[in-house]
């Protein structure tokens, strides 16, 4: 039998309240948003309401969702070790190739493109590597430039993972990131075919796009990518959307939320790593970016208390699923880059750096990975190991944020985001959204 006064609220554990609901979170936590009942949010609160008789079964679910930890025991998550790796992403760079000209763009354009001989390369050693390691789940990504500009060989590897890997009982999930443009029905039967998830880079509505993503001509691409959207669409296929915002663009996200909530897509808002524009720094760039997410939010929360949205959207480096990020990303760890060469780099973002392999090395894929020099520091510490961020409730959700924006910021990879601030705004609103979704899905709080 336990005695209330054991417990204590987990001190990162954060609650709010909507529409007649309770709902607390926890970043790391494998429970994600838990909606509550107001008196059982009202006990996590402040424990010294408990009532003997009446509240007991409120204390067990508190404890079963890991909202509350013993006093002289708490909660403590750890980070996967490398011999239990079992997961492998790769973003696979197939060509420089592009018909776009978008001004940020990091990669160098030209007509390179990956050869079949590279993309058999790459299959062995991704069978190699999974052998070897055990691994269970592998994405690929397919990238470039514009992996739709090499379709015979992002064909080839779709048919070749089918048949030498998915077949065979290994679970692989395909993803093609694409401006979008030259979707025709060939492609779109293709990603039927292989269910290949589909990401979209768009960055505004209109002369909002146009502005940052002109073909080379410079005319722009919008109209075009709206189409083929709505064509996807209608074969039943729900793209995912990735957004930029820049100093070009940023006035222009209020009609973009309107736009994706509208049509019920997911999407992800990120900020050009390596430029605020003329706002003079990251701090005043925030400031501004405030007014558009505020009004991103507050539509959101509309649209799904009208049924009109469900809620499917990331910012940046924040993540509120259900696992522990101690660092924002896979990169470094149990993700990898392969380019059109066959060269292997540890971030899609820094194949202007000196490459950590490549695919005739004699090494595993993570091997080469783990054993990279180029950013010497990049795994050294965790999240919860930065001065910055080790008391941070949030330090699980973001994981401290992009380690090469960090670095390009202060010239330290293990350091807190220079966006850290505006983390810190959003994440209590993601949240509140999550918890309506939930309502809106079964509008049942937890209760025992």
């Amino acid at each position: 039998m336990y005695s209330v006064e054991e417990f204590e609220k987990v001190p990162a554990c954060h609650t709010g309240q909507v529409d007649g609901y309770g709902y607390a979170f926890v970043a790391g936590n494998q429970n994600g948003v838990t909606l509550l009942d107001l008196r059982t949010k009202l006990l996590l609160e402040d424990m010294s309401h408990f009532e003997k008789g009446r509240d007991e079964k409120r204390i067990e679910l508190l404890q079963a969702k890991r909202l509350i930890q013993p006093k002289n025991k708490p909660i403590q998550y750890k980070p996967i070790q490398q011999e239990n790796i079992k997961s492998l992403g790769v973003w696979l760079h197939v060509t420089n190739n592009c018909n776009l000209g978008c001004g940020y763009c990091y990669i160098y354009k030209d007509q390179a493109a990956m050869t079949m001989k590279t993309a058999r390369l790459f299959l062995d050693k991704l069978e190699a590597t999974i052998v070897w390691h055990g691994i269970k789940y592998v994405q690929i990504k397919f990238a470039g430039g514009e992996p739709t500009l090499n379709k015979k060989i992002v064909f080839f590897i779709a048919e070749q993972a089918q048949k030498r890997f998915i077949e065979k009982g290994i679970d692989v999930k395909l993803r093609l990131i694409t401006n979008g443009t030259c979707l025709t029905d060939e492609w779109v039967q293709f990603l039927e075919k292989f269910s290949v998830g589909i990401c979209v880079s768009l960055d505004g509505v209109g002369a909002w796009n146009d502005a940052t993503r002109p073909y080379k001509n410079g005319q722009g691409s919008f109209n075009k990518i709206d189409v083929n959207l709505k064509n996807l669409i209608n074969y039943g296929i729900r793209p995912g959307i990735l957004t930029t915002i820049t100093e070009a663009n940023i006035d222009g996200i209020p009609l973009l939320t309107r736009y994706l909530i509208d049509s019920n897509l997911r999407f992800r808002y990120a900020m050009y790593r390596d430029n605020t524009g003329g706002y003079g720094g990251h701090e005043a760039f925030i400031d501004e970016l405030m007014y558009p997410l505020n009004d991103c939010y507050e539509y959101y929360a509309h649209a799904i208390r009208e049924g009109r949205a469900s809620f499917s959207h990331q910012l940046a480096d924040i993540h509120l699923d259900r696992k522990a990020h101690f660092k924002s990303c896979n990169v470094g760890f149990t993700g990898v880059v392969v380019s059109h060469l066959g060269e292997l780099f540890f971030c899609q973002a820094a194949m202007n750096r000196d490459s950590i392999g490549n695919l005739s090395d004699s090494r595993s894929l993570l091997e080469m990975v783990w054993s990279q020099q180029t950013v010497p520091d990049f795994y050294n510490e965790l999240v919860t190991d930065y001065t910055e961020c080790a008391q941070c409730k949030w330090a699980l959700a973001c994981g401290g944020g992009c380690p090469l924006n960090n670095l390009s910021a202060k010239g330290n990879t293990n350091t807190a985001s220079p966006y850290c601030r505006l983390f810190k705004e959003m994440i209590p609103q993601l949240i509140e959204l999550k918890a309506l979704q939930i309502i809106a899905t079964n509008s049942q709080p937890e209760r025992r």
